[in-house]
């Protein structure tokens, strides 16, 4: 698989934001109350939660499931403010640089209503440094042995395939999370989830994830 960018495909990528941003299609169409954000949902779309992820080419020809909401997260978020009730994003945030993942976390605190829980899941950094220094349990080294033939070869996964741009633990997660207000900030475990409506983790994700919430107690 691909995960050299060349230079044509950052300047198409560039003009598809620019462009649908520019014509203002880049608001959410919102659900009766209550509404839940599937942020960067690929192609795991959940019935009856507002979907987005960035604008998709179009192409007439092939019929494509309408998003609620096309966007690019490294721009301010065109919603108004105390919108959801609940926000599920599962390995968005390393797609982007750290001073774009801190500005991404202040826009959802603002769109999210006060009480509303935020369940974000990254690749977790303390497992794949585990599995570098052969100190995992005999399960999870089989995982990622099935994965990657050497540490080397993981720790690439985790920092440049697939477009990554930062690296994510607990403690780096929630020092940016108290920082731009998030309270009851907590390590999950797969599955283990506050709310029902956002208990969406993928299956074939889990041995390599990190599963955070955190609530916004106040505007």
């Amino acid at each position: 698989m691909k995960y050299k960018m060349s230079v044509m495909d950052v300047i198409k990528f560039e003009i598809r934001s620019f462009l649908f941003r520019f014509v203002g299609l880049d608001r959410p169409k919102l659900f009766p109350e209550p509404n839940f954000l599937n942020l960067g949902c690929g192609p795991n779309y959940i019935n009856g939660m507002v979907n987005a992820d960035f604008f998709g080419a179009f192409r007439f020809w092939r019929k494509q499931r309408k998003l609620e909401w096309h966007l690019d997260l490294r721009y301010p978020l065109n919603c108004d403010d105390s919108i959801f009730d609940g926000v599920f994003t599962e390995h968005t945030l390393e797609h982007l640089y750290i001073d774009e993942a801190e500005e991404l976390l202040k826009e959802l605190y603002r769109i999210m209503k006060v009480g509303a829980v935020i369940r974000l899941t990254v690749p977790d950094l303390k497992k794949y440094v585990a599995y570098y220094t052969e100190n995992v349990c005999d399960e999870e080294m089989d995982t990622f042995k099935e994965k990657f033939h050497t540490g080397a070869s993981a720790f690439r996964n985790l920092t440049q395939n697939y477009f990554h741009r930062s690296v994510w633990d607990f403690d780096e997660l929630r020092h940016y999370l108290d920082g731009v207000g998030f309270r009851e900030i907590t390590q999950k475990q797969y599955r283990e989830c506050s709310n029902p409506r956002l208990c969406l983790d993928l299956d074939h994700r889990a041995w390599e994830t990190l599963y955070v919430e955190a609530r916004k107690v106040s505007d």
